[in-house]
């Protein structure tokens, strides 16, 4: 599936800005991942544009009960494996850009990914701990 038809796909099923907003963060998080990971950049970018296409309206259900539609839009497998799945560099990656870090801050962890920034990820509410904890971009 290719990136545009994609994001159609995302569109159909999100109708809100803000979470459309947020596919497009993680897909440009998931470029930078694929590149450190030496992943598909194309696979892991549309792969994190849908990873919430089903959230607006199945919050409960998401993603288990999105997967039919993924498979009768043509997703391939590798893609809709990682959505609903949390395994290897590449389902980890789509978990922790979309999940964990806020739309903000995921392509500017990519970013640092890269070793063109510095970057502060704040943990979110729900975590045992509020401190702010700041890293430097690995060598």
């Amino acid at each position: 599936m290719d990136r545009d038809a994609a994001y159609a796909l995302l569109c159909e099923h999100t109708k809100g800005d803000s979470l459309r907003k947020h596919g497009l963060a993680v897909e440009a998080a998931m470029r930078r991942f694929a590149v450190r990971f030496d992943g598909n950049e194309e696979e892991w970018a549309v792969t994190g544009l849908l990873h919430d296409f089903d959230y607006e309206r199945d919050p409960e259900g998401h993603p288990q009960n999105g997967k039919p539609i993924l498979e009768q839009a043509g997703v391939p497998g590798t893609i809709v494996h990682a959505i609903q799945s949390h395994g290897d560099h590449f389902a980890r990656c789509t978990f922790a850009c979309g999940a964990s870090t806020p739309s903000a801050w995921s392509i500017t962890l990519a970013g640092g990914f890269l070793g063109e920034l510095s970057f502060t990820i704040s943990l979110p509410p729900s975590s045992t701990s509020s401190a702010a904890r700041t890293a430097a971009p690995p060598a």
